[in-house]
C-alpha cells in the first residue's frame, strides 16, 4: 500500500521523470540503459505504440508504453522511480554494485534512502 501511495505522490510531484531518473542515477554512479522496442501498429487507431524498458546495472527497473518514444520513455522513467524505492532492488543493487552503499552526500549522510 506503501508503495503505491509512493508513485502516486511522485506522479503528482514530477512532471519530467526522465530528468529525475538520469539525476538519481548520476548522484549515485550507476549505469542505465534505455532498450527500446520495435514499434507495434495498431491497424484500429492508425498509429504506433512504442514500448521502452530501462534498466539499472543490468536490472530491469521500469517498462513504458506510449503513442511516442518519449512518452515511453518517460513512462518507463516514471515505473523505475517507483520501483528504486523498493527494499528488494536495493537489496538486488548492492549484490551487484557493493559500493553503492557507501556513497556519501556532501553532508555525510546515506543517500540511498
Amino acid at each position: 500500500m506503501l508503495y503505491l501511495l509512493e508513485c502516486i505522490l511522485l506522479q503528482h510531484l514530477f512532471l519530467n521523470f526522465k530528468s529525475k531518473f538520469i539525476e538519481w542515477t548520476q548522484h549515485r554512479k550507476v549505469d542505465y540503459e534505455f532498450i527500446f522496442e520495435p514499434p507495434i501498429y495498431e491497424k484500429s487507431t492508425n498509429s504506433s505504440k512504442f514500448t521502452t524498458k530501462l534498466k539499472v546495472e543490468g536490472i530491469l527497473v521500469g517498462t513504458g508504453t506510449g503513442y511516442t518514444k518519449k512518452e515511453a520513455q518517460q513512462l518507463a522513467c516514471k515505473d523505475a522511480l517507483c520501483r528504486i524505492k523498493q527494499k528488494s532492488f536495493k537489496k538486488e543493487l548492492n549484490s551487484i554494485k557493493p559500493d553503492i552503499s557507501l556513497i556519501k552526500d556532501p553532508n555525510n549522510t546515506n543517500i540511498n534512502n
